[in-house]
């Protein structure tokens, strides 16, 4: 007699005496489910059951179907709900792709000459905002730099300044100025600038202060949380030191980058690369440590209600 489980109900075939402890895994080569297959292809009375099997089988996939579609539904209405731009699910593998720098190396190609260009131009600029009385203060990684280690984080790509837009657009003839200390000043686009020094360039941002809150926000980018704080972080600036050198920055740095810059993850001392955890050796021990104790047991529980629906 052969007892057909793990599906709909328990079938069970006359004439034939085989268990699965007998014949081992499901799929295996003597398997009950091999068994199955050589009653289907006989004249075996026994046949007639197997249509229901099929129709078994059948349902269940579809349970799975089902639930997976749902699935996508519920993370999409999510995305749309907290107003994820041009994300959708779809296309949640290439933004992974993109925000994770996937299949570039973890320090760019002349990365030591190219970071000593930017922060020689960020030092020039220093200098000048100050001679000239304007405001600024770095930002982003150039200030998370500078707050954990008073220096340039090593796979960090480029240097993040700030300016307040009609300060910087009231000094006339800046980027004569700017020459005359060695750097190029090109405008990228209405808010942003490039001060280049030796083709090695600092990103410096223009923003505005949004007058119902009073919060200082990247004048082309009103509604992205990330690029807004309150006006007081730099009323005034305060000085910090960068790479042995004084600059400016806002007067309370740590707040600023936990709650308005990097609130999910400034606790988190880890690269945004992908390919850094491969070069460093404590990030590789974090990175395995990390699927271990989260991503493992998500995948155990997922593939355990799959097998149950």
């Amino acid at each position: 007699m052969l007892e057909l489980r793990n599906c709909c109900h328990t079938d069970t075939i006359v004439g034939e005496t085989v268990s699965q402890e007998q014949d081992g895994p499901m799929n295996g080569k003597n398997g009950w489910a091999a068994k199955l297959q050589h009653i289907y292809k006989s004249n075996s009375p026994n046949r007639q059951l197997l249509p229901g099997r099929l129709i078994c089988v059948r349902t269940s996939c579809a349970r799975r179907c089902t639930c997976f579609v749902l699935f996508l539904v519920v993370v999409e209405a999510l995305l749309r709900f907290n107003q994820v731009q041009e994300t959708h699910v779809w296309n949640l593998p290439v933004r992974a792709g993109k925000f994770f720098h996937f299949g570039q190396p973890c320090y760019p190609p002349g990365r030591e000459q190219n970071a000593r260009q930017m922060k020689e131009a960020l030092f020039r600029f220093a200098d000048w905002a100050e001679s000239v009385g304007l405001r600024y203060w770095i930002d982003f990684g150039t200030l998370l730099g500078a707050v954990r280690g008073g220096e340039m984080i090593a796979w960090d790509w480029d240097v993040d300044v700030g300016v307040m837009k009609d300060e910087i657009e009231s000094i006339s003839e800046v980027a004569a100025l700017l020459k005359s200390r060695g750097l190029l000043m090109t405008r990228r686009t209405t808010c942003r600038l490039a001060i280049c020094c030796n083709g090695s360039c600092v990103d410096v941002f223009m923003h505005v202060v949004r007058k119902s809150d009073n919060f200082i926000i990247r004048c082309e980018l009103e509604d992205i949380f990330r690029y807004q704080f309150p006006a007081n972080f730099i009323n005034p600036t305060k000085p910090i030191m960068f790479e042995g050198h004084r600059v400016q920055g806002p007067n309370h740095p740590e707040q600023m980058l936990k709650q308005f810059r990097y609130p999910y993850s400034y606790g988190w001392t880890v690269p945004q690369k992908f390919s850094c955890y491969f070069t460093e050796w404590k990030y590789f021990q974090l990175m395995v440590a990390f699927c271990i104790v989260v991503v493992l047991p998500v995948c155990v529980a997922v593939g355990y209600c799959c097998y149950k629906i």
